[in-house]
C-alpha cells in the first residue's frame, strides 16, 4: 500500500513536470493581458529646469557656475548670503541614473545633510537657514 501511493505521487510530479516543460514553450497568456515589464510605470526623471522650478517655489534661486561634466548639471544658490560657501549644492544626473548608482565624491564641506530623489542629489547644511526650504523644495518635486 505504501509503495502505491510513492508511485502515484511519482507519477503525479512527472506529469506535472512534463505538462510545464511541453505548456511553456508556447505564449499561454490571455489575449489583451499586459507582460510585467510594461505594466509598471517609468520612473520620473528630473531635469534641472524641474529642480530650478521646485527650489524657486520655496524662494530658493539656483544657477548653475559650472559646465556640465560626464552628464552632470550643478546648482548652486543664487544669493549674496551663501557666498563664498553655498548652505546647499544640487547635483542633476543623467537619465540613465534615475535607479542606478551613482558615484559620489565627498569633499570638505560645511554640508552635513545628503537627501536623493531619482537623479537629483542635495547637499545641505542641517543648521542653515535654508534648510526646511530645501527639504520642502525636494518634497515639492517629488510631486511633480
Amino acid at each position: 500500500m505504501k509503495e502505491s501511493k510513492i508511485r502515484a505521487v511519482l507519477l503525479l510530479v512527472t506529469l506535472a513536470v512534463t505538462c510545464a516543460s511541453g505548456c511553456a514553450s508556447g505564449d499561454t497568456r490571455a489575449k489583451g493581458s499586459v507582460r510585467a515589464k510594461d505594466a509598471l510605470p517609468a520612473e520620473r526623471v528630473y531635469t534641472a529646469r524641474d529642480v530650478e522650478r521646485a527650489f524657486a517655489a520655496e524662494r530658493l534661486r539656483l544657477y548653475s557656475p559650472l559646465p556640465q561634466y560626464a552628464g552632470v548639471t550643478w546648482l548652486f544658490a543664487k544669493n549674496k548670503e551663501s557666498s563664498p560657501s553655498p548652505d546647499f549644492s544640487v547635483s542633476v544626473f543623467p537619465p540613465k541614473n534615475v535607479s542606478g548608482e551613482i558615484g559620489l565624491r565627498i569633499q570638505p564641506s560645511t554640508h552635513d545633510r545628503m537627501i536623493r530623489l531619482r537623479n537629483v542629489v542635495v547637499s545641505y547644511a542641517s543648521m542653515s537657514s535654508s534648510a526646511a526650504r530645501v527639504k520642502a523644495a525636494m518634497a515639492r518635486l517629488h510631486r511633480m
